[in-house]
């Protein structure tokens, strides 16, 4: 079995689609979590390898779950995936924050949505075998 990888992301569809790229293509074991509340559980529980995180969450922020897990000594590697805007002018802009603030944060990785399923597994495996 492959590494474990805990996917915590509000929308239900964003997180099919990824389920389905890395379990089904990649053999990853995924864990599902739309609210932090459920993703610190399986974090306790479960001890994933890498987190994929939505900043935006029902009941918080990602930003503020990335520095807490860094706060507890966790290196579990983090990759942001962030929503994008349409700005007045129609150009595509990140909602809120940037790569800069979740890396701070302790992120590994930053991607935006929608974005590229294959340069998301090539990072998750890159993320992998760093640890």
């Amino acid at each position: 079995m492959g590494a474990t990888i805990l996917h915590i992301e509000g929308n239900y569809h964003i997180r099919e689609i990824i389920r389905e790229l890395l379990a089904e293509y990649y053999g990853y074991e995924i864990l599902a979590a739309e609210t932090i509340a459920i993703a610190w559980s399986l974090v306790e529980c479960e001890a994933p390898d890498l987190i994929i995180l939505d900043i935006r969450l029902p009941d918080g922020n990602g930003l503020d779950f990335c520095r807490e897990l860094r706060k507890r000594g966790s290196n579990i590697p983090v990759l942001f995936l962030n929503s994008r805007t349409r700005d007045a002018d129609r150009k595509f802009i990140p909602e809120r924050v940037n790569k800069q603030e979740c890396l701070e944060a302790g992120g590994n990785s930053y991607f935006t949505k929608p974005t590229d399923l294959k340069e998301i597994a090539i990072e998750v495996e890159r993320l992998l075998k760093t640890q």
